[in-house]
């Protein structure tokens, strides 16, 4: 015998096998835009994968990764994992299936890149990257606890008739490292009282927390995603 109504969950099938993969098709339809939009705003050298700020008290080097679209097994199990306290769709809270990083050797480059792509984005001038609705500063919490920390804003893609939300990653070449392999973070944590006195106060000033996101979305109406993606990240 099949399973029985009662035991059935039609709101997870319907997120997970319906809603997401129609979200991750999206993805991949926009990704190779995102990474061009991306690039574009620091000139990024197609061969190097590396670009030069000439404006800054730093060295002025910007490295770009490309990172894949996130496989489905992964956000359905970030879905599951991670979101499953939110409102359904919870595949909604899914923001990073399109997202890449910029890595930087010091912070005064970092803040420099970091404040000519949300003028660039602000002043529409960022290809297909519309709008920036989100942000996460982990430098906040590195100034009390000394650990791994990064920028992730979470921009808009906009499709020729669907839009989706994506991750671009600012982080030090330092934090990196001791990402990929553990290593001790001494001399970041040097630079901590530049941090407190810089990052954990500039994004305000860059970034509106409080401004007015994206479009409702619901019951599959990929169109009109990115409010509900952004809402139940809040």
């Amino acid at each position: 015998h099949g399973s029985s109504s009662s035991s059935f969950n039609s709101h997870a099938f319907y997120d997970h096998h319906e809603y997401l993969p129609q979200i991750v098709l999206l993805a991949h339809q926009l990704d190779d835009e995102f990474h061009q939009s991306v690039q574009s705003i620091f000139k990024i050298d197609k061969r190097t994968k590396t670009a030069h700020l000439p404006k800054t008290e730093g060295d002025g080097v910007v490295r770009y990764t490309r990172g894949p679209v996130k496989l489905m097994e992964r956000a359905k199990a970030k879905a599951e994992c991670d979101y499953f306290k939110q409102a359904f769709p919870t595949s909604a809270c899914v923001l990073d299936l399109n997202r890449c990083a910029f890595i930087f050797d010091d912070i005064d480059t970092l803040l420099d890149a970091l404040h000519l792509f949300v003028q660039k984005v602000q002043q529409k001038k960022a290809g297909n990257i519309i709008d920036i609705v989100r942000y996460k500063n982990t430098f906040t919490q590195f100034s009390d606890n000394p650990d791994y920390a990064d920028i992730k804003l979470n921009c808009v893609i906009a499709g020729n008739s669907n839009h989706l939300i994506a991750e671009v990653q600012f982080l030090l070449l330092a934090m990196k490292k001791f990402k990929d392999s553990a290593h001790n973070l001494y001399s970041v944590q040097r630079q901590k009282e530049y941090f407190d006195n810089s990052v954990a106060k500039v994004l305000p000033i860059l970034l509106d927390e409080k401004r007015q996101l994206f479009v409702a979305g619901n019951m599959g109406d990929v169109k009109n995603l990115c409010k509900l993606m952004v809402h139940q990240n809040k």
